[in-house]
């Protein structure tokens, strides 16, 4: 089973696929700033095996596992975009 959840423990052996809002918050925890908790899903293309159900299942665990039961914000945050050939974040 690929490692489907990036966090701040894991995110450098998957930070080429991170887009930088993701990369930056790693990169702002890991020197000391105060970011609140979160994480990123990889892109399933990245782990071709990858199901739907297993993306359900790990981003579950995910949520669950955190005993603050802490509210978390959705964000577009893919490696590609903002490029010329996709100008907005989420196409």
């Amino acid at each position: 089973m690929d490692t489907l959840i990036v966090t701040a423990a894991n995110w450098r052996q998957y930070e080429s696929e991170l887009g930088g809002k993701a990369r930056n918050l790693c990169l702002l925890q890991e020197n000391g700033f105060t970011v609140p908790k979160f994480f990123a899903i990889r892109n399933t293309m990245a782990a071709p095996a990858t199901g739907q159900e297993e993306v359900i299942t790990q981003l579950a665990s995910q949520i669950s596992s955190d005993s603050d039961q802490t509210l978390y914000a959705v964000r577009s945050s893919g490696a590609d975009e903002d490029s010329p050939e996709r100008s907005y974040a989420g196409l």
